[in-house]
């Protein structure tokens, strides 16, 4: 079985306090790359027992991790 060692204070924690739609202000792209990196760290230690995560968590995990990549690579570049 895997441990995924985060918990949903951890994940409270790196919120982006962003609506979709609103101007990407320095403070949100801040907050989205602690997130995307610390969300990375994670899927990196999972990434090593991927046979023993069910695909669903699996996916979830992969999902989330390129979105919050591909909203700090995006946001980066709008001149944010």
């Amino acid at each position: 079985m895997v441990k995924i060692d985060f918990t949903m204070a951890d994940l409270q924690a790196t919120r982006l306090g962003y609506e979709e739609g609103q101007d990407v202000t320095p403070e949100v792209l801040k907050r989205a790359e602690k997130a995307y990196h610390f969300f990375h760290e994670k899927f990196l230690e999972i990434k090593a027992q991927y046979s023993a995560v069910s695909v669903d968590v699996w996916e979830a995990f992969l999902a989330h991790d390129i979105s919050l990549e591909f909203f700090c690579h995006a946001s980066q570049g709008n001149g944010a």
